[in-house]
């Protein structure tokens, strides 16, 4: 375990000297963007002071480390505070990532059922598997919308709508997310009913429903890694829904700081992501242990 907590340590501070490389590579056109194509080389020459670009390279990645974690992450080229920015779009990120999440599980939960009932044919299931897993979010979304818009139904905006307008969102990246759970509940679910465990069930008369039912919690717990670690999956995701339907996230926030080159802005949300990635695989890392020793005592 401490190895892999290691791994983990030693990623994230490749990742972040990795962004903060690509970030002072931006820096250099900073000045531009804050003064135009027209400014003096005086005028872009204190602007490199204010920033600290021209500080050498190791120092300036010391004190871009110690600023994140001491969350003095400075203000973006509007003068706002950086960790009001990411605030003030966090809880749209958060909800549409958990909306989505929620709706994977129930999707994923009923679709597992179905199929580890289901003996033969299974084509249906799996080419539902092949189908999900290789299509686009956002082509998925554009069929969505076409199909409520013919329907009759208003596509919600979030400036007049708020939270609503999470709908069509969460519901797409909810169903593309629900089959990969889905497909590995289901293998476990396979792989437990051919055990000895199932012939007292089927001595007591339960049919495959009821047999796939029984079978559902321990199946859930043994994909709880691969549940949590999907959970991740949605932070990418989310920012190609962000940018569709116009959501004030942080997805959208990332692209606005690329455009603009808000260095401190965009540096800090990918080392934000990155710190949350690296959370989420200890985390599953520690789930796998823990289901591991319960398999092993249940022996």
């Amino acid at each position: 375990m401490k190895r892999k907590i290691l791994v983990v340590v030693l990623s994230f501070i490749l990742t972040s000297f990795i962004v903060f490389s690509l970030s002072s590579s931006i820096e250099g056109n900073a000045g531009y963007a804050l003064l135009g194509d027209d400014a003096s080389d005086e005028a872009l020459s204190a602007v490199e002071d204010v920033l600290g670009i021209n500080r050498p390279f190791p120092i300036r990645y010391l004190s871009f480390l110690y600023s994140f974690f001491t969350l003095s992450w400075g203000r973006t080229i509007d003068g706002e505070l950086v960790f009001d920015a990411i605030s003030n779009s966090f809880h749209v990120t958060l909800a549409l990532s958990m909306s989505s999440f929620l709706i994977a599980l129930s999707i994923g939960v009923l679709f597992s059922l179905l199929d580890s009932s289901v003996k033969r044919p299974r084509f249906i299931f799996t080419v539902s598997y092949a189908f999900f897993s290789s299509i686009p979010s956002f082509v998925l979304a554009i069929v969505f919308v076409i199909a409520g818009v013919s329907l009759g139904y208003k596509v919600p905006s979030f400036q007049v709508d708020g939270l609503d307008a999470l709908s069509i969102p969460s519901l797409v990246l909810g169903i593309l997310l629900s089959f990969q759970i889905s497909r590995n509940i289901s293998f476990h679910m396979r792989k437990e009913r051919s055990s000895f465990y199932n012939t007292g069930m089927v001595s007591r008369g339960l049919g495959d429903l009821g047999i796939s039912i029984a079978l559902l919690k321990p199946a859930i717990y043994s994909s709880l890694p691969v549940i949590v670690e999907s959970f991740a999956t949605l932070l990418s995701g989310s920012a190609v829904m962000e940018g569709m339907f116009s959501l004030p996230g942080i997805g959208s926030l990332v692209v606005s700081a690329a455009l603009r080159r808000d260095v401190p802005l965009l540096s800090t949300i990918l080392m934000l992501v990155s710190l949350a990635i690296s959370v989420l695989y200890i985390l599953v890392d520690v789930l796998s242990g823990v289901l591991d020793r319960r398999r092993g005592d249940a022996r």
